[in-house]
């Protein structure tokens, strides 16, 4: 039941990241000046986390290496494949990524070449930019249930391994009190066999104070 509740609970949760997605176009500076660019905010994730799968992303389905500009404070994808942006030639990809307390803000440059792709000037290929950020909203969320998992997967490991180390405790106790009733049985064989030698030794006891009084009464008749 706890089972079913977390996975329901991962599967609202990506969902939700899902339809916060909310597409902004906007013109911005950025390497090569100001240029128009699309931008989204991604509530309750880390820098770290979309920097990772916005190359992932890109990689895997557009055939480009991000590369890290310090000075830009910028990831460029150079020659990436995206058809439907470039329309048979490659485009250029620029990412902005800003992170501000539990939220990310992602800004996206598309140069198609001499040009930056805005809603105004080439609105069908605006459309498919937005359907990209889309499924890379869908990949964030992905990543996120991802994480999600190995913490909760990680939390099992240490109640699993805390059940183990009780498990251990309670069969060395068992152990203990197994050793415990043989120290208490060899105990109680001891006492009976002292009682044993107890009376014994009362016996040779009164035995020789009678061998004593038998002396003395030859003593006393001389």
């Amino acid at each position: 039941m706890k089972k079913l509740f977390l996975y329901s609970m991962l599967a609202c949760w990506a969902v939700a990241v899902h339809a916060q997605i909310d597409v902004e176009p906007v013109t911005q500076n950025m390497s090569l000046g100001a240029q128009p660019a699309m931008q989204v905010v991604f509530s309750n994730v880390k820098a770290k986390l979309v920097e990772n799968t916005w190359a992932d992303f890109v990689k895997d389905n557009y055939g480009s290496k991000s590369k890290w500009n310090r000075k830009a404070e910028e990831w460029m994808s150079d020659d990436a494949r995206v058809p439907t942006l470039g329309l048979g030639n490659p485009v250029d990809l620029y990412a902005a990524i800003k992170e501000s307390k539990d939220d990310v803000e992602f800004t996206l440059w598309v140069d198609l070449g001499g040009t930056f792709l805005s809603r105004e000037g080439y609105r069908d290929q605006y459309d498919e930019a937005e359907k990209l950020l889309d499924r890379f909203a869908t990949e964030i969320a992905k990543a996120q249930t991802r994480e999600a998992l190995a913490q909760e997967e990680k939390q099992l490991e240490k109640l699993e391994s805390e059940l183990k180390k009780l498990a251990n405790a309670n069969e060395r106790y068992h152990k203990e009190i197994e050793k415990a009733k043989e120290a208490i049985k060899k105990a109680e064989s001891d006492i009976e066999q002292n009682d044993k030698e107890q009376k014994l030794a009362q016996q040779k006891i009164e035995d020789q104070k009678k061998a004593i009084d038998s002396v003395r009464k030859k003593l006393d008749s001389y």
